[in-house]
């Protein structure tokens, strides 16, 4: 969405950005039903948006390094799901 209001303040095209409108709306509803997690934080709630991949293999362009540095348990999946979404460790 932030694109598309970039674009909108270059070009003033307001019939482009109508004709998106209901892809904006579909994106927004994945993310809003697929991809996004409660928070607190001094006790407010928050609800944030992540991108977490299903995937829980090593990816193919870094296969040996996500086979050598996962972790010798039953958290290798894990480790492969969370450094393929972000390559942080444990977020997903």
């Amino acid at each position: 969405m932030p694109m598309l209001y970039e674009y909108y303040e270059s070009t003033h095209d307001i019939e482009f950005v109508k004709s998106l409108l209901g892809t904006m709306e579909r994106e927004l509803n994945f993310w809003t039903t697929q991809r996004n997690i409660d928070v607190q934080i001094d006790s407010v709630n928050y609800t944030v948006y992540r991108y977490c991949t299903p995937t829980n293999v090593p990816r193919p362009e870094s296969f040996r390094e996500d086979v050598l540095n996962a972790p010798n348990t039953d958290e290798s999946t894990k480790y492969w799901q969370n450094i393929a979404s972000a390559g942080i460790r444990f977020i997903c």
